[in-house]
C-alpha cells in the first residue's frame, strides 16, 4: 500500500475540522400570497310566510298590509226650504201716477188711481232664488181716482179693460238679497220680471224696499213704465190738454209666509 504523505494528509484533516464545524445553511420559505376578503352576500327578503289553513285547504301567503284610505270630505250643507208669501188684501194696493194738464185747470198735477184688488205670491228659497210659481195680479177694472170721468177715460180708451181687465207681473229674480235670507230685517234690492199690460209683455225691474219681521214682509215696489211700451195710446180729449207717456207704478205689499 501505498504510503500518504504526512502534508497531504493534515490539509485533509484541516479541510473536515473546518466544514463540520459551519452549520448548514437555513433554506428560504417560499413567498406567501395575501389572503383576499371573501365578498359579503347582501341578504335577499324572504318571501311571505305561508300560514297553514286550520281547514286543510292550500295554505295562503301572510297579507301586504293596506295604506289607510283618505278621509271622506265633509257633507255640504242642507239647503234651507223654499217659503212661499201669499199677498193680503188688506194693506196691498197698486198706486199708478201720471202727470196731466186738465183743459179746466190748465196747470199740470198729478192724476193718482189705486185699486186694492192685488193678489198673487212670491215664492223663494233660502239662497233668494225666486221659484217658478210666483206670479202676482191686479184688477184694473177697479182703478179709482178723484175724477170719475177721467176713471171712465182711463178704463175705456187707455188700459180697455173691457179686453184687457187685468195686469199680470211674473218675478224672474230678486238681485241685491243677503245670502242666506234673514229671517228677519230690512229687504232692499231689485225684482226683476215680466209685466203683462193691454196684452203686451215687456221686462221689467221694481226697485224693492221693505221690512221682513218673521213670517211677514211689508214693503213697496216701484217702477216706471210707458204707455206707449205696451201698445197704448196716449189720449187726446177736449176736457185733457196733455198726459205723460210715463206712469209711475206703486205697489204697496203685505204679505204673509205660509
Amino acid at each position: 500500500m501505498p504510503r500518504i504523505a504526512p502534508a497531504v494528509l493534515a490539509l485533509c484533516l484541516a479541510s473536515v475540522v473546518a466544514c463540520a464545524g459551519d452549520p448548514p445553511p437555513t433554506p428560504t420559505p417560499p413567498p406567501t400570497s395575501t389572503p383576499v376578503p371573501a365578498a359579503t352576500a347582501t341578504p335577499v327578503p324572504s318571501a311571505p310566510t305561508a300560514v297553514p289553513s286550520p281547514t286543510g285547504a292550500p295554505a295562503t301567503a301572510t297579507a301586504v298590509p293596506v295604506p289607510p284610505t283618505a278621509t271622506p270630505p265633509p257633507p255640504t250643507a242642507t239647503k234651507a226650504a223654499a217659503r212661499r208669501f201669499v199677498i193680503q188684501k188688506d194693506g196691498s194696493k197698486l198706486r199708478l201716477v201720471v202727470n196731466e194738464t186738465l183743459a179746466r185747470v190748465k196747470l199740470p198735477s198729478d192724476a193718482i188711481l189705486e185699486t186694492p184688488d192685488v193678489a198673487g205670491q212670491l215664492v223663494i228659497d233660502g239662497d233668494g232664488v225666486v221659484g217658478p210659481d210666483s206670479k202676482f195680479t191686479v184688477n184694473f177694472k177697479t182703478l179709482k181716482s178723484d175724477d170719475e170721468d177721467r176713471d171712465t177715460d182711463v178704463q175705456d180708451n187707455i188700459l180697455e179693460t173691457a179686453k184687457f181687465p187685468t195686469g199680470t207681473f211674473v218675478p224672474r229674480e230678486f238681485r241685491g238679497l243677503p245670502k242666506p235670507l234673514p229671517a228677519g230685517g230690512p229687504i232692499k234690492g231689485q225684482l226683476a220680471g215680466d209685466l203683462t199690460v193691454h196684452g203686451v209683455t215687456k221686462p221689467v225691474v221694481f226697485d224693492v224696499d221693505g221690512t221682513l219681521d218673521g213670517p211677514t214682509f211689508k214693503g213697496k215696489g216701484t217702477v216706471d213704465v210707458l204707455l206707449t211700451d205696451f201698445g197704448m195710446e196716449i189720449p187726446s180729449l177736449v176736457v185733457l190738454l196733455r198726459v205723460d207717456n210715463k206712469v209711475h207704478a206703486e205697489v204697496t205689499v203685505n204679505a204673509k209666509a205660509e
